[in-house]
């Protein structure tokens, strides 16, 4: 089972998405991407104006700079994806997962 808690900390199976259930899982898959990516916007705003950066963090703000790209492409492509054909917008929520799987969020 492949699933995710949105910011209510209800889960969702991307295993058993459907036509039916595909807008809805989509939309909260859009929140928690957009919460993410907001909260990472704030962590690396505050490292780049900070006058002391541990070295031991560096390695912590590399990956969070490639995990806040990688979001943030995907939810170009996810709010632009609107009105596309199923296969395409379930591809792009399993695309999600591999994100969060390469990033080890859950």
């Amino acid at each position: 089972m492949v699933s995710m808690a949105d910011a209510d900390g209800a889960s969702f199976d991307f295993q058993k998405v459907t036509e039916q259930n595909i807008d809805s899982i989509e939309e909260r898959t859009l929140e928690r991407a957009r919460h993410t990516i907001s909260v990472l916007n704030e962590a690396l705003s505050i490292w780049k104006n900070s006058s002391e950066k541990p070295e031991h963090l560096n390695t912590k703000f590399i990956l969070y700079r490639h995990l806040h790209s990688a979001l943030s492409n995907w939810e170009h492509k996810m709010s632009s994806s609107k009105g596309s054909d199923y296969s395409s917008r379930t591809r792009l929520l399993w695309e999600f997962v591999d994100i969060c799987s390469a990033h080890n969020l859950r």
